[in-house]
């Protein structure tokens, strides 16, 4: 039997409900967020490398090395967490259409897991558990 997206969306507010405290990415000064328990690096990190961190934990350094090259992050590190995850939404969005162009899997429920508002640390929890194990199972390119 075919799993709806239903299932899908509930599997993952399952797997956020679940997750332990130590898994959460706690909130710093600024623009930086503290990424050090869930990552195992040292100090705080910008949202836009803590996103590429995850990538190439989660998926390659290829795939991270990619996403980090895109023209839209330049200058990055000068913005706040705010901004630096708008940054990445609209990145992340852009190359999940492209990867819809070419493949018949659903990207809808991935790009609703961007959100633009809200804490950040959430936010990053949330790409943890959704949007980057989508990225890897599917091969998007970025």
């Amino acid at each position: 039997m075919m799993k709806s997206m239903d299932d899908d969306h509930t599997d993952t507010d399952k797997q956020l409900d679940d997750l332990p405290p130590e898994h959460v990415v706690s909130g710093a000064e600024h623009n930086q967020i503290d990424v050090a328990e869930t990552l195992g690096v040292s100090g705080g990190v910008g949202v836009v490398d803590a996103i590429a961190l995850n990538i190439a934990d989660g998926y390659s350094q290829e795939a991270a090395d990619a996403f980090l090259s895109n023209p839209d992050f330049q200058d990055y590190n000068d913005n706040t967490q705010e901004v630096q995850r708008g940054l990445v939404n609209r990145v992340l969005v852009r190359k999940l259409l492209v990867h819809r162009a070419d493949s018949p899997e659903p990207v809808v429920d991935i790009i609703l897991c961007l959100v633009p508002d809200g804490d950040v640390e959430s936010w990053m929890t949330v790409f943890k558990i959704a949007v980057l194990p989508y990225l890897k199972a599917n091969n998007v390119r970025l």
